[in-house]
């Protein structure tokens, strides 16, 4: 397939050393205000696998009096490609919300 040599995974590139910077995806710093990055693990992967998603809420300032706010998932070994999904929020979410994920079964 053409299309991956157009990127590289982490299993294809040397071991890369801690703080590394193996894949990237950038918003515009001048329009969008970002929150923190949380892991989600893909349904059915092993619990200490890095196989999962990166979510963030975006939230466009364009219009500061009618901002903006989306949800983005982002495959976690194919950042650059961008997001795989992209939720627009009926409403903005503040900017300094904190995230984390918890398993389901945790929560039952």
């Amino acid at each position: 397939d053409d299309d991956d040599d157009d990127h590289t995974h982490r299993s294809d590139a040397a071991s890369p050393k801690l703080g590394d910077v193996v894949d990237a995806y950038e918003l515009d710093p001048e329009v969008y205000l970002v929150s923190e990055a949380t892991f989600v693990p893909r349904v059915g992967s092993a619990p200490d696998s890095e196989e999962g998603y990166i979510v963030v809420l975006a939230t466009d300032t364009t219009d500061l009096d009618h901002l903006v706010t989306s949800l983005l998932i982002l495959d976690a070994h194919r950042l650059a490609d961008g997001p795989v999904a992209t939720l627009r929020l009926p409403v903005a979410v503040p900017y300094g919300l904190h995230s984390a994920f918890v398993p389901e079964h945790l929560l039952t």
